[in-house]
C-alpha cells in the first residue's frame, strides 16, 4: 500500500521503449492539445490490412515478439517469416497457426489499458474456429463458449476466435455488446423496462422477430451477421444461462427486491489485431468485479436502483448530498453481490484484491522490461477512491498491438426490411436464400432433388436414424441410404445433399465399416465444391473424445470444400439420443425447405411426420401385420456371404462358461465364455472385439405376451409398409417372424423407456391420471430422470405400472431394436484355433423400486448351456501387440480389463525375441476375484510377462488401485517409456482417466518435465498410437442400484 507521499510512476526508459515501436502501437484520435482519454470509446486506426507492405511489417515485428517471448530457435522464427513473406504476396494475407494465433490473445489481454484482472493474462483458454462458415455453427460455438467457461460457476478466461478479415471484404460479427445482455424495453411514456443500456439492441433483435417477455431481466438473443449474409437471430437456452439471485448477509429485503445477474461477463463487441492480421468475431469473458455489477444496478443510466436501495436502509434519497445516501446505498450493494456471488459458489473478485492483483502484475512486467498501458479513467475502482492504490499510480494509455479494440454496434446501419416475419428460432436471411437459390436455379424446380443418406454403424443404432430420415425425405426427394461400407467415396462429387449419420465406436474410432470411407476422405483429393452436407453423430458422453468420428466427418467434408447445409449434431447414447436427433432433423428440414423452397404446408406436415410437432403420424404404425404366406413360413434363407457381420452374423457354438471368482466373492459373477467358431469364417487377432447378439430373458418375454394376451405368439408373420413394398425400413432384418421371436432377439424389452417411447405410451393410456402422468414423463425433464432412477421398468414393469390398450403393430415399430454387444476377445487364435474367449461381468441388481434386473447380454451369455447357438461377428481393433515383438509393452487392466491383456500374453507364447511386458492389474481382494491367477502366474514363468503388480483394493486398510502401483514402480515405467514401450489400457472410462493422470504424474516427476510439458508428452504417444486404450463405461440406472459397476466392455448399453 501507498503512503500519502508515494506515487507510482512509469519507469522511463520502459515507456520510451514501448513508444518507440510505432507500428506496434495503435494511432487514437489524441492531439497535442487535445485529450480523449475519458471517452468511453477511443477512436482508434487499426491495421491497414489492404496493405501488403504494413501487414508483412506488422506480421514481423509481432513474430519476432512472439520467437523470442515463447524462447523459440531463431532458425525457426525465419522459416517462418519467409511462409508468412510467400503467402502474403500471394494473396494479400497469411493465416496464423494456433500457437501465435493462443499467444496473440494472451499477450492483447495483457496489453488491455482497461482491464484490472490482467495478471491472469497467461492462463486464457483459446478457441480456434477460424474454420466455422455459418451463422448456426457460431451460434453453437458461443453456447459451447458459454457452457465451457462457466464451468459451474468456477470461471475459466475463455475466448473464441472466428474467421479472420480479409482485405476489401465483410468479417462475421456478432451484433452483441456482450452475449449474455438484459433486454431494455421502451415505454411510451420514455421509460425502460431493463437495462436501459441495452435498448438499442433490444429494438434491433425485435425488428429481426425477437419477442421477449417484457420483465427487468430479459435475456437477448444472439445475432450473428456472416459476410454477404443478412442477420441471424438464436435465442439463448436456460439452460446456459448462470444466474446469480441477489441476497444480503445482513438485510433479509434485500431479497425480496428480486434482484439477479448472469454469473459471467462475455464481451463480443472487440475485434483483435495481431501481426498483421484482423478478427472482428472474438467473443471474451473474464470473471466480474463487484463494482462492475454495483454500478449495473446502481448507476442512473442503467437500472438506477440506490434510490430504492437507500429508502430501505432508512435514508432519504431527497434529502442533502451530505447524507451520503449513494455511498450508503452503494456500500450495502457491493456487500450483497460479493456475498450472493460467494454463496452461490460463482467466481467474483472485489476491488481491493484485484487492484492488489494489477499491482502484481504491474511490478512483474516492468521486471521483465515492458511497459504496462493504463486507462486511469477505468482502472481505478469506482469506490474505494484514494483507499485504492490504482488512484496513486501514474498512468499512459495507448493501444500496443496484439489489441482488442471495440467495435460498432452493426444494427446502427443496418436496413430493416419493413416487414418482418417474427421467428422464435432463427431469421431466414434475404443474402443466403439468393445465394443458395442462385446456385440451384439451373435445376428445374419440378424435378426432384436427390439427397445421399450415408450411414456407419455398429450395433445399428446409426442405420435406424439413416432410415428414419431416409423414408421422411423419400417424399420430397430423391433419396438414396447406403452404408459407407459399399458406398463409393469417389460418388460424392457429383452428390447434391449428403447427410452422414455415423456412430463412434469406443474412445474415438470410427465403425469398422467406416474404415475405407474414412481413408478416402483422408486421402484429400476430392473435390466437393458442388455438395451440401449435414453430419448426425452418434457417441457416448461416458468417453473424452465424444461423437469423434461424426466430428471428423463434419470438418473434413467442410475441408473438402462441401457447404454445410445444416451444422453438426451429437446425440449422446446415455443422456439419450433422439431430443437432439429430432432437434436436428427440424433445422436440418427447415434448411432443406429454404434450398428447395418448400411451400408451408408441405413444410408443416414433415414436421407433423417427423414427431417434431404432435399429431396424430406418431401414433398410427405405418406397417400392418399379416400372416405369413405359405412360401415364406419357414423364412428367409440366411444371406450366401463369406463376410460375417451384423447384417450376416456367425453362429457359434458355447464350449464353455466358468465362473472364474471365487466362492467368498458372495453374489458377484465373472464369466470366462468359450465359443467354438471357424476362424477362417470369423477372423480376428489379439486386442480384437467380438459383437453378440444377445436375446430377452425367456420369462420376461413371457410375461409380456400374457400382458397382451398374445395367443398366436409363435405363428409366423410379416409386417408390410403401409407405403409399399418400396419402403425405405423395416424393423426387423429377418422376415417373416414369430411375436415370440421379436420379443425375444430383434427388439429390447429389458431397458427403461424413453421419453419419446412414453408419449405414444400415453396416447393409449387406459387411465387419465396415467395419461397426465405419462405425458408428463414424456417431456424428459427432471420428474422423468427422478421416475428412471427409481424404477428404471422393463416393458412388462411398464405395462404394469401404466395399463395400456396400444396396437401390437405400433408396438413392434416404435420398441428399440435389440444392441450389439461388444467385447474385448481375451484369448488367441494361435493358442486356441477355432475357439473365441470372452471375459464377461455379470451385470444384476436391484432398483431402489425393489425389482431385481439383469444385464441383457451378460446374462443372456452367462444363463446360455453348452452347445447354445450364439450370433457373433468380429471387429477389428487398433488395440494390437506392437510390429516387433522385441517392443517393451505396459499392460493395465483391472477387474475384466484383463480380457485382452490376456490374449496378448497368449499371442506371445508364439513369437519370438520378446521384448519386456509389465502388467498391472486390480480386484478387490486376492481371496475373491484375482481372475487367471493361475494364468498369469504361468505367464510370468514362461517369460510370457516379465513383470506382475497387482493392487487389490480391499486386502487391507488403505484402498490400493492400479493407479497407485503405476506410481509405486514409476522408475521402471519410466525406463520402459524411453525404450519405446507401448502402454495399453483397458476397463471403465473412469479408471482410464485416473490411470493417464498416474502417467502424466510420473512422467513429469521422473522426467522433471513442466505439468503442460507432460501433458504433452502424452499426447504424443496416443497420437503415435504408443497409447492406446480399450475403454468402456457401464451405466447403472441409479446410484442407489444395489449392485457393483461391471466391468463388461459394452460401448452402447448396459450389458
Amino acid at each position: 500500500m501507498l503512503t500519502n507521499n508515494q506515487k507510482y510512476t512509469i519507469p522511463e526508459t520502459v515507456a520510451q521503449r514501448a513508444h518507440s515501436q510505432e507500428t506496434q502501437v495503435a494511432t487514437t484520435d489524441c492531439r497535442e492539445r487535445f485529450c480523449t482519454a475519458a471517452r468511453m470509446d477511443m477512436d482508434y486506426v487499426i491495421t491497414d490490412i489492404t496493405n501488403p507492405e504494413i501487414v508483412l511489417r506488422e506480421a514481423n515485428e509481432w513474430l519476432a515478439q512472439f520467437y523470442k517471448e515463447k524462447k523459440l530457435p531463431e532458425e525457426k522464427l525465419a522459416i517462418r517469416m519467409k511462409e508468412v513473406y510467400d503467402e502474403v504476396k500471394k494473396t494479400g494475407t497469411y493465416f496464423q497457426t494456433y500457437e501465435e494465433l493462443s499467444y496473440s490473445c494472451k499477450v492483447a489481454w495483457r496489453n488491455a489499458p482497461r482491464c484490472i484482472n490482467r495478471i491472469q493474462w497467461s492462463r486464457m483458454e483459446v478457441i480456434d474456429c477460424r474454420k466455422v462458415t455459418t451463422a448456426e455453427e457460431v451460434f453453437e460455438k458461443c453456447l459451447e463458449h458459454l457452457k465451457f467457461a462457466t464451468n459451474g460457476g468456477n470461471i475459466i478466461t475463455t475466448i473464441t476466435v472466428f474467421a479472420q478479415q480479409k482485405a476489401g471484404e465483410p468479417a462475421p460479427r456478432l451484433w452483441n455488446s456482450q452475449l449474455l445482455r438484459y433486454a431494455g424495453y421502451r415505454q411510451p411514456d420514455g421509460s425502460i423496462i431493463g437495462d436501459p443500456s441495452n435498448v438499442e439492441m433490444t429494438e434491433a433483435a425485435q425488428k429481426l422477430g425477437w419477442v421477449g417477455q417484457g420483465t427487468r431481466f430479459d435475456v437477448l438473443p444472439i445475432v450473428v451477421q456472416m459476410p454477404n449474409e443478412e442477420p441471424k437471430l438464436f435465442p439463448i437456452p436456460k439452460e446456459y444461462v448462470l444466474t446469480v439471485q441477489f441476497s444480503h448477509p445482513k438485510y433479509p429485503w434485500f431479497e425480496e427486491m428480486k434482484l439477479e445477474w448472469f454469473a459471467v461477463p462475455f464481451v463480443s463487441n472487440i475485434g483483435l489485431t495481431s501481426g498483421g492480421v484482423q478478427y472482428t468475431c472474438t467473443p471474451f469473458n473474464g470473471w466480474f468485479m463487484g463494482t462492475e455489477l454495483s454500478r449495473n444496478i446502481g448507476d442512473p443510466q442503467r437500472y438506477n436502483l440506490l434510490p430504492d436501495i437507500a429508502t430501505k436502509l432508512g435514508v432519504d434519497p431527497a434529502g442533502p448530498p451530505s447524507s451520503m445516501w449513494q455511498e450508503k446505498a452503494n456500500l450495502e450493494l457491493n456487500a450483497a453481490i460479493l456475498h450472493s456471488f460467494q454463496k452461490s459458489r460463482v467466481s467474483i473478485v472485489d476491488h481491493h484484491t484485484a487492484a492488489a492483483g494489477f499491482m502484481n502484475f504491474w511490478d512483474a512486467e516492468h521486471a521483465a522490461g515492458r511497459a504496462v498501458p493504463g486507462d486511469w479513467v477505468w482502472l481505478v475502482p469506482p469506490c474505494a477512491g484514494s483507499a485504492s492504490p490504482l488512484f496513486h499510480l501514474e498512468m499512459a494509455n495507448w493501444l500496443q498491438k496484439p489489441a482488442y479494440f471495440p467495435m460498432d454496434f452493426p444494427g446502427r446501419n443496418y436496413k430493416f426490411p419493413k416487414q418482418k416475419r417474427r421467428s422464435n428460432v432463427s431469421v431466414k436471411g434475404l443474402a443466403r436464400a439468393v445465394l443458395i437459390l442462385r446456385k440451384y436455379m439451373t435445376a428445374a424446380y419440378n424435378k426432384r432433388h436427390r439427397v445421399c443418406v450415408l450411414y456407419a454403424t455398429e450395433t445399428g443404432n446409426s442405420e435406424r436414424y439413416a432410415q428414419r430420415l431416409g423414408k421422411f425425405l423419400s417424399a420430397f426427394a430423391a433419396v438414396t441410404v447406403s452404408n459407407m461400407e459399399t458406398y463409393d467415396a469417389q460418388k460424392l462429387e457429383k452428390e447434391e445433399v449428403v447427410i452422414c449419420v455415423a456412430s463412434t465406436f469406443g474412445d474415438g474410432d470410427s465403425p469398422s465399416c467406416a474404415s475405407s470411407f474414412k481413408s478416402k476422405l483422408e486421402e484429400g483429393n476430392l473435390n466437393l465444391k458442388n455438395v451440401q452436407f449435414s453430419v448426425f453423430g452418434l457417441g457416448s458422453t461416458l468417453y473424452d473424445d465424444f461423437a469423434a468420428f461424426g466430428k471428423f466427418l463434419d470438418s473434413r467434408l467442410a475441408e473438402l470444400g462441401a457447404e454445410r447445409v445444416n451444422p453438426l449434431a451429437k446425440g449422446d447414447e446415455i443422456a439419450g439420443s433422439e431430443p437432439t436427433f429430432k432437434k436436428w432433423i427440424g433445422s436440418l428440414w427447415r434448411n432443406l425447405s429454404n434450398l428447395w423452397s418448400i411451400k408451408q404446408a408441405d413444410y408443416d406436415h414433415g414436421l407433423k411426420v417427423l414427431g417434431i410437432v404432435r399429431g396424430t403420424n406418431n401414433f398410427v404404425s405405418t406397417y400392418t401385420l399379416e400372416p405369413a404366406k405359405a412360401h415364406a413360413s419357414q423364412g428367409k434363407s440366411a444371406p450366401v456371404s463369406t463376410t460375417y457381420n451384423r447384417s450376416n452374423p456367425y453362429t457359434a457354438t458355447l464350449i464353455e462358461n466358468t465362473e472364474l471368482l471365487k466362492k467368498t466373492s458372495g453374489d458377484r459373477s465373472t464369466r470366462k465364455i468359450g465359443l467354438k467358431v471357424d476362424t477362417n469364417a470369423v477372423k480376428f487377432n489379439a486386442g480384437d472385439h467380438l459383437g453378440v447378439m444377445p436375446s430377452n430373458r425367456p420369462e420376461l418375454v413371457q410375461e409380456l405376451l400374457e400382458i397382451l394376451r398374445v395367443k398366436d405368439a409363435d405363428t409366423r408373420y410379416e409386417l408390410k409398409p403401409t407405403g409399399g413394398e418400396d419402403s425405405l425400413s423395416t424393423p426387423f432384418t429377418t422376415l417373416p417372424f414369430t411375436i415370440r421371436e421379436a420379443f425375444t432377439d430383434f427388439l429390447d424389452i429389458t431397458s427403461p423407456p424413453k421419453p419419446e417411447f412414453l408419449e405414444v405410451f400415453a396416447h393409449f393410456a387406459v387411465h387419465p391420471g396415467d395419461k397426465t402422468k405419462l405425458q408428463d414423463l414424456s417431456k424428459g425433464t427432471e420428474e422423468y430422470d427422478s421416475w428412471l432412477e427409481h424404477n428404471y421398468p422393463t416393458l412388462p414393469e411398464l405395462f404394469n405400472l401404466f395399463p395400456v390398450s396400444i396396437p401390437l403393430e405400433l408396438l413392434l415399430e416404435k420398441l428399440p431394436q435389440m444392441q450389439t454387444r461388444f467385447y474385448s476377445i481375451s484369448s488367441s487364435p494361435n493358442m486356441y484355433p477355432n475357439e473365441v474367449h470372452l471375459t464377461v461381468s455379470v451385470v444384476k441388481y436391484v432398483t431402489p423400486s425393489g425389482k431385481q434386473h439383469y444385464g441383457v447380454a451378460s446374462n443372456f451369455l452367462a444363463n446360455s448351456k453348452f452347445g447354445a447357438k450364439v450370433k457373433v461377428f468380429s471387429r477389428h481393433s487398433d488395440f494390437s501387440l506392437p510390429k516387433s515383438p522385441a517392443t517393451p509393452i505396459l499392460l493395465v487392466g483391472p477387474g475384466t480389463g484383463l480380457a485382452p491383456l490376456r490374449s496378448f500374453w497368449q499371442e506371445r507364447a508364439h513369437l519370438k525375441d520378446l521384448g519386456q511386458a509389465a502388467l498391472f492389474f486390480g480386484c478387490r481382494s486376492r481371496n475373491e476375484d484375482y481372475i487367471y491367477e493361475k494364468e498369469v502366474a504361468n505367464a510370468k514363468a514362461r517369460g510370457l510377462l516379465s513383470h506382475v503388480s497387482v493392487a487389490f483394493s480391499r486386502d487391507s486398510a488403505k484402498k490400493v488401485y492400479v493407479q497407485d502401483k503405476l506410481v509405486e514402480e514409476a522408475d521402471m515405467v519410466v525406463k520402459l517409456l524411453t525404450e519405446g514401450a507401448h502402454v495399453y489400457v483397458c476397463g471403465d472410462a473412469t479408471m482410464a482417466t485416473g490411470v493417464k493422470d498416474a502417467f502424466k504424474q510420473i512422467v513429469q516427476t521422473k522426467m522433471g518435465l513442466s505439468a503442460e510439458a507432460s501433458a504433452k508428452y502424452m499426447d504424443e504417444l496416443t497420437k503415435s498410437k504408443r497409447y492406446l486404450t480399450d475403454v468402456f463405461g457401464a451405466a447403472l440406472p441409479s446410484k442407489k442400484a444395489d449392485a457393483p459397476v461391471p466391468n463388461t466392455i459394452s460401448f452402447e448399453v448396459l450389458c
